[in-house]
């Protein structure tokens, strides 16, 4: 049996990742995988890239479904129904509520709002997969990273879970990095490897210099909102850090503002727990407006618009925010 593996990116979908391949390898004798990294607003391009390839088995896994792309990804699905059995495991809403779309598809989707990928996937497969301690850990370390989870700083991976944290952040888009670190914690069973211990190094340097640049490009803020502009700065991989270390710090629903390309614009949202707000929905139905897309969860999440038109949609935004609140 072979099979492909769609997964998001980030901690969560590494971790979900991992253990499905382990309890492949366990139980349907997997003889050989690939793993692959998406983002929802790429996803159909990903499954466009694997339409030649004859494998087994897809799983997609920790891809919220983006509507802004729904109809091209549905396309490409379609195009692949009978060339391979495609399986969809996430917990994001806009996933879950296209999932009689899927069934019609004959995809089956693997899905639960409480917790992240790798609850899911734990409560699926770990019971299947041997060193059940081991993948355990995989489990708390995706939840943690995911903010669906609290340990106290004495925990023991709680220091795991920053450093492995802090390497993604170095370089975002290095999916070989990402690779490896998976085929590490499948074969060697160790968490942490020396290069990314070197690469979580680097990133707290990075953070501390980008934290600084933060405080000094506040553009709005107010008893509950602080709005940061960091569209001149490369902030990709530190953004969710920045906002979550301003919202938690001062207690305030943070935005911030990044560009990706010349083309988009990215504000990444993060509420404080003493807040009570929905920012996921209030982004993605603000975006579609915008003809951008958006999603995440209630206290964590992000939205695409044109550049051309942020500072309006930024604007429109806090009005919203404010009388939310």
């Amino acid at each position: 049996m072979d099979a492909i593996i769609i997964a998001h990116g980030d901690l969560d979908g590494m971790t979900a990742a991992a253990i499905t391949i382990a309890y492949l390898q366990y139980n349907y004798n997997l003889e050989k995988y690939e793993l692959l990294f998406s983002q929802p607003f790429n996803l159909h391009e990903t499954l466009r890239k694997i339409f030649q390839r004859a494998t087994d088995m897809t799983f997609i896994i920790d891809i919220a479904l983006d509507e802004e792309h729904w109809p091209h990804i549905k396309k490409e699905l379609l195009d692949l129904i009978g060339k391979t059995k495609i399986i969809w495991i996430d917990h994001h809403r806009s996933t879950i509520q296209h999932v009689v779309e899927l069934l019609e598809m004959n995809i089956p989707l693997l899905a639960s709002i409480d917790g992240c990928a790798a609850t899911i996937v734990g409560e699926a497969f770990l019971e299947k997969i041997g060193d059940k301690e081991f993948f355990s850990k995989l489990v708390v370390i995706g939840e943690v990273s995911d903010k669906v989870k609290s340990i106290p700083n004495t925990h023991p991976l709680k220091p795991i879970i920053e450093v492995l944290g802090n390497a993604l952040s170095e370089n975002p888009t290095d999916d070989d990095f990402k690779r490896k670190l998976v085929r590490t914690w499948l074969k060697e069973k160790t968490l942490v490897t020396d290069e990314a211990a070197r690469r979580s190094e680097e990133a707290v340097e990075r953070l501390k210099a980008l934290l600084k640049e933060a405080s000094e490009n506040i553009i709005y803020d107010t008893e509950k909102l602080r709005i940061i502009d960091l569209r001149n700065t490369r902030v990709h991989g530190y953004a969710g850090k920045i906002a979550s270390h301003h919202a938690n710090s001062y207690k305030k629903i943070t935005l911030l503002l990044f560009r990706v390309g010349e083309v988009n614009t990215i504000v990444t949202a993060r509420v404080p727990e003493n807040i009570k707000l929905d920012i996921a929905s209030i982004l993605k139905n603000l975006a579609e407006k915008y003809g951008g897309g958006g999603g995440g969860h209630p206290r964590a999440a992000s939205a695409r618009v044109p550049s051309t038109m942020a500072d309006e949609f930024v604007r429109e935004l806090a009005k919203k925010i404010e009388s939310s609140i």
